[in-house]
């Protein structure tokens, strides 16, 4: 896979990931602000998750996952998605 291949599937599942937690923000029908405050973090911190600027550590994600009541199956392809992105950086 050339660098160009990998970067263009890196920035997709990217896309996926923040698409899909907003969307999922928002089907609970919560503004990045009450989010922000449900998982004890600023709202610059959802917003950057949200932009794609940052990655939500393992332990704000299970709380995200907890206040937008995302299922499991929602939660195991986010993760798998995640450690697809995360394998493919290094092969």
């Amino acid at each position: 896979m050339t660098t160009q291949q990998k970067n263009k599937s890196e920035s997709s599942t990217q896309s996926y990931l923040v698409d899909f937690l907003k969307f999922s923000r928002i089907r609970q029908n919560l503004s990045a602000a009450a989010l922000s405050k449900a998982i004890g973090k600023s709202a610059s911190y959802v917003a950057k998750i949200e932009s794609g600027q940052l990655e939500p550590s393992a332990k704000a994600f299970a709380r995200i996952a907890t206040v937008l009541e995302l299922t499991d199956v929602e939660i195991s392809t986010l993760v798998r998605l995640t450690a697809l992105e995360d394998y493919e950086k290094f092969t």
